[in-house]
């Protein structure tokens, strides 16, 4: 049994820099975004409540990464997965559930340090439409994009990720160039949900690299780049196609200090008996040139 989905991400952000990153969805990726009384911001994607939710605090950080899990039965396998991994897990509150629009969670850190959340998803109306590659589809299971963490020890969380929460590795990039060593997990037919890097980049264990975003069309990102001056918004790379999923992308640096991508296309995971795994010397056939390093 493994996790199903990427479903959403929770940030900490500093409330003077949470107008800028309502612009960045709203304006930018022109994603509706929602103000609670608490002063959150809730962005949507598709039928969910929300796949982003921005919360003011005191310092701008990853708050929660939501795994969503099948049931109750999948849940209580993996968390006792997880408890054997010699990690603690706890249960949220009722409280914390209706704030995640969650049945049931349990939390724990991972290896590397990042706050997971494996929960149950309560219903929502699946036909809303937004134009993002988001959670599940005609063509299968999709989740949230993806998310990149950077690891102290990288073949402990690797080990972890594939072993304990069952995810399966699609491919590798060995970027020698910068000694950078990034290994791709998927859980669903997205191509990666997951990918881990090592202490490279600049990059410590414990921060995350980037999100990504996936548009339904190569017009919604083309469009987005050339709004990036207009808006303000600090480009990171040049637009490009990456080696190992095809991605055509963007990345661009959030006031919050992480980067975000914004991508079209990719390959799909049909069949993972068929797939074969591949080794890439570095992340791009084309474009995605550092600029404002």
């Amino acid at each position: 049994m493994a996790v199903k989905q990427l479903a959403y991400i929770v940030f900490d952000i500093t409330p003077d820099k949470l107008p800028a990153m309502k612009d960045i969805f709203e304006k930018l990726y022109q994603a509706p975004v929602l103000q609670g009384s608490d002063g959150s911001l809730k962005v949507r994607l598709d039928g969910r409540d929300f796949r982003l939710m921005l919360r003011p605090g005191d310092s701008d950080r990853m708050a929660a990464v939501g795994w969503e899990v099948e049931d109750k039965a999948a849940l209580e396998k993996l968390v006792a997965a997880v408890e054997a991994a010699d990690l603690p897990v706890a249960r949220a509150s009722a409280e914390v559930c209706a704030q995640r629009s969650a049945q049931e969670i349990a939390t724990f850190t991972d290896p590397a340090g990042f706050p997971v959340e494996l929960f149950i998803e309560q219903p929502f109306e699946q036909k809303a439409d937004f134009g993002f590659v988001c959670g599940e589809g005609d063509n299968g299971v999709f989740g949230l994009g993806h998310l990149v963490q950077a690891c102290g020890d990288l073949q402990k969380a690797l080990s972890f990720y594939k072993e304990v929460l069952g995810f399966f590795e699609v491919d590798e990039i060995d970027w020698k160039e910068v000694n950078a060593d990034l290994r791709f997990l998927s859980c669903n037919n997205r191509h990666h949900s997951l990918a881990l890097i090592n202490e490279a980049l600049g990059l410590k264990g414990g921060q995350i690299d980037h999100v990504m975003l996936q548009a339904k069309s190569l017009e919604q990102v083309e469009r987005a780049y050339e709004a990036l001056d207009e808006l303000g918004v600090v480009l990171s790379q040049t637009l490009g196609e990456h080696s190992n999923d095809h991605v055509r992308s963007f990345y661009f640096l959030t006031p919050a200090g992480f980067r975000m991508e914004f991508g079209y296309g990719g390959k799909v995971v049909e069949d993972r008996d068929s797939w074969e795994f591949a080794v890439y010397p570095g992340p791009s056939n084309w474009g995605h040139e550092p600029v404002n390093v």
